[in-house]
């Protein structure tokens, strides 16, 4: 029961958050957004990691709803801003298969950290690739070109 309602929360969020997240990336940049969904992603992790008590999944499931809200429509339009009009529908299928053929290794990585280690190793792993990408979308995303409408 309390894993559902956990999931409840995370989804609540995540729809409340997702089209104020739209708007915010209109206005800011969607690589901005991003990065700062990234950052959030980062501080869930870590709190996933070193969480003491199960009083804490409520919050973390929130602000992990939050992290899905900032992302994951905007990621799509940003990979669609990067390209021209012709190439969009390329562009976001090499992306989703990237995501996917990324997502089997990841979870093969992280499953082998939780049995080896425990499940501390495989949220800071997932805290730190998320602060990683977050450095490489500030440093190197800035090259990028959005194309605007």
């Amino acid at each position: 029961h309390r894993r559902w309602c956990s999931f409840s929360v995370f989804n609540a969020v995540y729809v409340a958050s997702a089209f104020p997240s739209g708007i915010i990336s209109d206005r800011i940049g969607r690589r901005r957004v991003i990065i700062g969904g990234l950052v959030v992603f980062s501080a869930v992790y870590f709190g996933f990691a070193f969480a003491g008590s199960a009083a804490w999944m409520w919050p973390l499931f929130a602000t992990y709803g939050l992290y899905q809200g900032l992302t994951d429509g905007t990621s799509r339009a940003y990979i669609a801003s990067l390209v021209d009009a012709s190439q969009r529908g390329t562009a976001l299928g090499a992306y989703s298969m990237a995501t996917g053929l990324a997502a089997f290794p990841a979870s093969a990585i992280g499953g082998v950290l939780w049995d080896r280690i425990g499940p501390e190793a495989t949220f800071l792993l997932g805290a730190a690739s998320a602060g990683v990408a977050a450095v490489a979308l500030t440093w190197y995303g800035a090259r990028l070109r959005e194309h605007r409408p």
